[in-house]
């Protein structure tokens, strides 16, 4: 299943940084483990570098998850017929 997280602007800056041929590499990385959970298998040093974004994209997804049940709490899942009627 797919999640979503945030891409924060450090994780561009920071790829921007690593050598043109390892660019398209580590953005995948990211959205992989992001969007699917998937662990990337990179070479030092790049697997060291991606291990500084896993806390922020693992705190992103936790509080895009914390706000959905937040909105349940508050609006209701959007059953309608927990009205009474």
């Amino acid at each position: 299943m797919t999640q979503a997280f945030t891409w924060f602007e450090k994780f561009g800056d920071i790829v921007e940084m690593l050598p043109e041929e390892m660019q398209d590499t580590m953005k995948l990385a990211i959205v992989d483990y992001g969007a699917f959970g998937e662990f990337p298998s990179l070479p030092v040093p790049y697997d060291a570098v991606f291990m500084s974004f896993v806390d922020d994209i693992d705190n992103s997804k936790k509080m895009r998850n914390r706000s959905k049940s937040g909105n349940k709490k508050r609006w209701g899942d959007g059953d309608d017929s927990a009205d009474g009627q």
